[in-house]
């Protein structure tokens, strides 16, 4: 059996003044944006998707810490004891975040609100990079002692991605 890859371009006759699908004759077609190819969100715009993914990935580590300190108060049997609830889920919510937001852009290059919302960290060759991790996991701190809200406001208010310049690890868009 026999692979055949379609070209991703159909040859172009340079002398024609219309544009032609498969045949059919479309006459004189605009140039729209669609048809110029994906425009890159970039400014206010790429860091409003940023604080969309957050919120997709904080919803998903809330979940996750809520489950897994649950199942840690059944198997020590805590009862009634809300103060030692509270330690655990605090402890279990910020080491599951960490972890999440540092493995899963380190070795994925994305977590799964980024994923959604089609950015990432990086692009292609500096994710290949040895120091990548290490970058990663300063970006991750970086913002999370700040307070997760305080980078990326002044981020969306001067239009920058500030976490990016610091950490020299920028997000970038995919479409």
């Amino acid at each position: 059996m026999e692979i055949v890859r379609e070209p991703r371009h159909l040859p172009r006759n340079k002398d024609q003044n219309q544009d032609s699908l498969d045949g059919f004759d479309l006459g004189p077609v605009q140039r729209l944006g669609f048809l110029g190819g994906a425009r890159k969100r970039q400014g206010r715009k790429l860091v409003e998707f940023q604080v969309l993914s957050a919120i997709v990935d904080g919803l998903i580590v809330l979940g996750m810490t809520l489950f897994l300190s649950s199942l840690s108060v059944l198997i020590m049997k805590l009862k009634g004891d809300l103060n030692q609830f509270i330690g655990i889920f605090t402890l279990v919510f910020v080491w599951f975040q960490f972890c999440y937001l540092v493995l899963l852009r380190a070795y994925l290059g994305h977590t799964l609100g980024e994923k959604t919302f089609n950015i990432r960290l990086g692009k292609y060759h500096e994710r290949l990079q040895l120091f990548y991790p290490i970058r990663v996991i300063f970006r991750t701190l970086l913002i999370l002692l700040t307070g997760v809200i305080i980078l990326p406001l002044l981020s969306w208010l001067l239009k920058k991605d500030l976490s990016g310049k610091i950490t020299g690890l920028k997000i970038i868009s995919l479409i």
